[in-house]
């Protein structure tokens, strides 16, 4: 279930947490 996860920090941070976890998995 790691992208339901990754969504639900998403959600948390915004739109700059959105902007660090695409530089995480990149």
């Amino acid at each position: 279930q790691e992208e339901q996860r990754i969504a639900q920090r998403r959600d948390s941070l915004g739109p700059n947490g959105l902007k660090k976890l695409k530089d995480e998995l990149d």
